[in-house]
């Protein structure tokens, strides 16, 4: 039977179908709409998803949503009461954003499934952090191992510790908001004046050209770290409570100045900023995942969730050997949550059995689109887009070669589009770094980003341990190497 697994309406929406507990399809609404971070309901994963499945109509008998949307509306209104008047403009909005279509997603996957011909669709919940643990730990090599999930926030729950053994996954411990590791880095990307739920990533970025100078001055007065894992969070420091942003003025008192406008230049102050909350992140996470240890006494450890994605963070913890083997799920947020979603049900749920997945299985990540080369020949011919067909892998790989070590971007498009947001040679841009040109071209004229964003290297597995300090081959792009 086939269960459809969907995540949608904050960020990330994304589709997943799994058959026999194995994923057949999962694809991110953007990808289709070409709007990053698409949180629509995905219209267009969801017919994909159930076309390259071959679910036939009337087939699908239930579909899973990845979170509890009342239990998540409860928490907006008790966080809006507290907050008072100073959040009821932000009120009024978040009220008919829930009243207007987030609280009827029953009712508009129904519909939706109906208009494909999936009609009588029982739609279930699973919670947020359930959704994201199970992506984690059913993906994974391991057959037994904790699972740490770290995220903004998620009806309540912003951090989870859960146990993963053979099909079953038990949540052991939780922080509840408003306390929130991932809000926390949110509020300092705000305030070096990058995106929340798109520049955390840049602030991580941006982190290594930092001195951590404001490290005491978070750990004194913003938020406090014990060694069990416990965090708590000055509420006086932010304001996303109230709705209006994720910080107050007393944490620009704390930090020394206003924040930074989008169009306004990066200075060293904004580096050392960075550092300082990259620091605040490395060590709560590491707490957490002690606190793991100990309540699970496993061997391996699953890291899962929005925070998972800071791959500095995830080696970090591989790098303190907490834990014999460290497993970071690939699409650790929201859009993994999706296929987390249908394996929640058919595990955990229904009880059936799973087989760990080897790492470096491809099973993992390319999920999604493919094109053989009739149809991609037939859209550069429409294009009108001069082009070469090549009789075979040498041909092609030796064209291409010739292209990088002449200093030229290339392209590289095969197989199934990658589910996540990493690029892992499938729809990806090569370039030899040999050529100290080509990163600046790359950054100014071809992604339109800042300067100090980093490239990640490519090489052959084998040859891993020869150039980096992995103890093996990284295949997804999870974690820095050394």
């Amino acid at each position: 039977e086939p269960l459809l697994g969907v995540s949608c309406d904050h960020h990330d929406a994304a589709a997943a179908v799994v058959i026999d507990g194995i994923v057949v399809a999962a694809a991110e609404e953007e990808r289709f709409t070409r709007r990053k971070h698409e949180p629509s309901l995905p219209l267009h994963a969801i017919e994909w998803c159930l076309d390259y499945a071959d679910v036939r109509p009337g087939d699908l008998k239930s579909v899973i949503f990845y979170e509890k949307p009342m239990t998540a509306f409860e928490r907006f209104l008790v966080t809006h009461a507290h907050a008072g008047p100073r959040g009821f403009s932000a009120f009024v909005k978040g009220v008919s954003s829930w009243s207007g279509s987030k609280l009827w997603i029953a009712s508009r996957l129904e519909r939706t499934l109906s208009s494909l011909g999936q009609k009588n669709v029982h739609v279930l919940y699973a919670e947020h952090h359930q959704s994201h643990a199970a992506a984690a730990f059913y993906q994974s090599p391991f057959d037994d191992a904790a699972i740490v999930v770290i995220d903004g926030v998620g009806e309540w729950s912003t951090c989870s510790i859960s146990h993963g053994h053979g099909h079953r996954v038990n949540i052991l411990e939780e922080v509840r908001f408003p306390h929130s590791i991932g809000l926390f880095y949110s509020a300092l990307t705000s305030y070096c004046g990058f995106a929340v739920n798109d520049g955390e990533y840049k602030l991580m970025g941006l982190a290594p050209y930092g001195r951590p100078i404001y490290l005491q001055q978070l750990l004194g007065e913003v938020i406090h770290i014990h060694d069990d894992g416990e965090f708590r969070l000055n509420s006086k420091m932010f304001d996303y409570q109230s709705g209006r942003r994720m910080f107050s003025r007393r944490l620009q008192a704390v930090l020394g100045g206003p924040p930074r406008e989008p169009n306004e230049p990066l200075t060293q102050r904004h580096a050392d900023i960075a550092r300082s909350a990259q620091d605040v992140l490395e060590s709560a996470v590491l707490g957490i995942v002690r606190r793991a240890r100990q309540l699970t006494g496993a061997s391996a450890l699953c890291l899962g969730g929005g925070v998972a994605h800071n791959c500095v963070a995830s080696a970090r913890v591989r790098g303190e050997q907490l834990f014999d083997d460290v497993w970071t799920y690939p699409i650790a947020g929201d859009a993994g949550a999706s296929l987390g979603a249908a394996l929640w049900q058919w595990h955990q749920m229904l009880g059936n059995d799973r087989s760990p997945l080897p790492n470096g299985s491809p099973e993992v990540v390319f999920l999604g689109p493919s094109y053989d080369d009739e149809e991609v020949g037939d859209w550069l011919e429409q294009l009108g887009v001069d082009h070469q067909h090549m009789d075979s892998w040498s041909e092609l790989n030796g064209e291409v070669a010739r292209h990088l070590e002449d200093g030229l971007l290339v392209g590289w498009f095969q197989g199934r589009m990658e589910f996540g947001p990493r690029a892992l040679g499938h729809r990806s841009i090569l370039a030899d770094p040999r050529h100290s040109s080509v990163v600046e071209r790359l950054n100014t004229s071809v992604k339109n980003r800042e300067s100090f964003r980093p490239f990640a290297p490519a090489i052959l597995a084998s040859s891993a341990d020869e150039w980096f300090e992995v103890g093996g081959a990284l295949p997804y792009m999870a974690e820095v190497a050394g």
